[in-house]
């Protein structure tokens, strides 16, 4: 359950990136690569309606959990509620702080294991 509602926009997503194909897949596989310009990638995001922030963080998570974390609004509302001073907005400066701030609880809490892990905390 750490990711719902897809329901709701997967028609329109799947929609978006018919128009096209080839660079929605080209944009996708790139954090497979060691050469990730993961500001560049983030920047981009954009360019695919209904893969946001919160689905495209996500779908890096997966990709490597000890690398990438998540950030959508239960991240940065969590993060706050436990002590941290968080902008809502979801910029790459801000994703660059949830790992940071997720990496030391990692740290001080080992059990998390990984960026997956912590982000399951965002949930409760």
């Amino acid at each position: 359950m750490v990711q719902t509602g897809g329901s709701r926009t997967k028609n329109r997503f799947k929609k978006a990136i018919k128009n096209d194909l080839l660079k929605f897949k080209s944009f996708v596989i790139e954090p497979f690569s060691n050469e990730l310009d993961l500001y560049h990638w983030f920047e981009r995001i954009v360019s695919f309606p209904h893969f946001g922030i919160g689905i495209a963080t996500i779908y890096l998570n997966r990709i490597n959990p000890d690398l990438y974390p998540v950030m959508n609004n239960k991240t940065l509302i969590a993060l706050n509620k436990i002590g941290n001073t968080l902008s809502f907005t979801k910029t790459f400066r801000n994703y660059v702080q949830v790992k940071e701030i997720q990496k030391n609880l990692i740290a001080e809490f080992p059990v998390l294991e990984n960026l997956y892990k912590a982000d399951a905390l965002n949930h409760l």
